[in-house]
């Protein structure tokens, strides 16, 4: 196991999020509480010495989700520092490089408003996007839903839609996932793609791990008589709300107890399906405020969507281990899609769905069902506290980081001379 070592992490200069939280801060706030070990924590934006200093000097360089020219620039110069004796004649190992990604950028659907700068594929064919090309999606209903074209086409944030960028910087983000010593992810399907893919042979599943302490629930009394079903999310999420909407109406007419609590992005449908009543809309907050602003929502029913696509296989199920987590724990109505259909028993810690009837009759079945809302809860709650705590998830984690040290150890001094061939095996040893 790692003893004595020096981590590194480095985000993209972007505000603290879900994602951020979850692949930087967790894992390496719990790898310093268990192992005791060194952490030099450094914004991508900073260019100070002491930031370049602890990057230069540590053993374990995380990044999370960097990208651009200039980042794999910074990769393959740690790539190729060589490992060296110090001035007191120990061994100074150079670092490994680890990359974590939770995303498939690649497949990004065409309704998600970051196409603007990561859309390099058709739909629904997924053939790659040739500049100049113009992209229509058609609904349902036959309407047009989305259109990008190439260099007109703009995002909400005023980003051009240009193909030849997106295109290069797919490339880029390909050569670094391919440069450093490992990658980590939470999704095994991920986790293949870039193996078999993209090319890197070190790829690590890293589950988003839950801090129980960081989900306090708040006592608060309830006196409405409304059965409350949560959905979460942004703007990318309308492809897999709207193939639902019927199913939405229908439900939502039969049980007059059911309400829908929107946490996030409106979609202009549902106020047409939904009455007033039953439907209340609560803006996005601040990440740094999430988690008070969830536990205070009070939910029963825990609503997860997907369409099967790609890049929704790609995902984690980290609305999951949420809504399990709270001291009084919520049922999670899921599609057997992706993270879902790989981690809720279906009928035991929580209840799959197919297709839009078959929605409808399991989502009436919980706001019915009291008891079984209770079970499915408690049993997933046991579930996410077996197996997506620190406790659980940190200690492999930090194998696969000490077997690609070890790795990494044998290949720099193959061919160099006894003194330091001894040296190199004692650092292993102590490793």
């Amino acid at each position: 196991m790692l003893s004595d070592l020096y981590l590194f992490s480095r985000n993209r200069g972007i505000k603290e999020s879900a994602c951020s939280y979850y692949r930087s801060e967790v894992p390496i706030s719990q790898i310093v509480r268990q192992y005791r070990l060194k952490c030099y924590v450094e914004d991508v934006t900073s260019d100070s010495r002491e930031a370049l200093q602890a990057l230069l000097s540590c053993d374990i360089a995380h990044f999370y989700a960097g990208a651009g020219e200039e980042f794999l620039h910074l990769v393959k110069t740690l790539k190729n520092l060589k490992s060296k004796k110090d001035p007191s004649g120990r061994l100074k190992i150079a670092p490994i490089v680890i990359y974590d990604i939770d995303d498939n950028n690649e497949f990004t659907h065409p309704l998600n408003p970051a196409f603007a700068y990561l859309g390099v594929r058709e739909y629904p064919n997924l053939n790659h996007l040739e500049p100049g090309d113009t992209l229509e999606i058609t609904g349902p209903d036959g309407s047009i839903l989305q259109v990008w074209e190439d260099g007109v086409t703009t995002s909400r944030e005023g980003i051009p839609f240009n193909i030849s960028r997106n295109l290069h910087e797919t490339k880029i983000r390909h050569e670094i996932m391919r440069t450093v010593h490992a990658i980590t992810t939470p999704s095994p399907v991920l986790a293949s793609y870039l193996k078999n893919v993209v090319g890197q042979p070190n790829v690590y599943v890293f589950p988003n791990t839950i801090l129980p302490e960081h989900y306090e629930s708040f006592p608060l009394v309830r006196t409405d008589p409304f059965i409350r079903v949560l959905w979460q999310g942004g703007h990318s999420h309308w492809i897999d709300w709207y193939p639902l909407r019927d199913a939405v109406r229908e439900v939502t007419a039969r049980n007059k107890n059911l309400k829908w609590v929107i946490y996030g992005s409106e979609f202009k449908w549902i106020t047409d399906v939904v009455p007033e009543s039953q439907l209340e809309l609560v803006s996005w907050t601040p990440y740094e405020a999430y988690k008070l602003r969830r536990s205070l929502l009070q939910i029963d029913i825990n609503f997860c969507p997907l369409v099967d696509n790609l890049f929704n296989r790609c995902k984690s199920g980290i609305k999951f281990y949420e809504a399990s987590i709270w001291d009084k724990p919520e049922t999670t109505l899921a599609q057997k899609v992706g993270p879902y259909q790989e981690e809720i028993k279906d009928g035991e810690t929580g209840l799959l769905f197919t297709t839009p009837a078959e929605m409808v009759e399991k989502l009436e079945i919980l706001v019915k069902e009291a008891d079984l809302r209770n079970k499915l809860a408690q049993n997933a709650k046991a579930w996410v506290l077996e197996n997506r705590t620190p406790d659980r998830t940190i200690p492999p984690l930090v194998e696969f980081y000490t077997e690609i040290r070890k790795e990494r150890i044998r290949e720099a001094f193959q061919g160099t001379s006894e003194e330091i061939k001894k040296l190199a095996q004692e650092h292993l040893v102590g490793s």
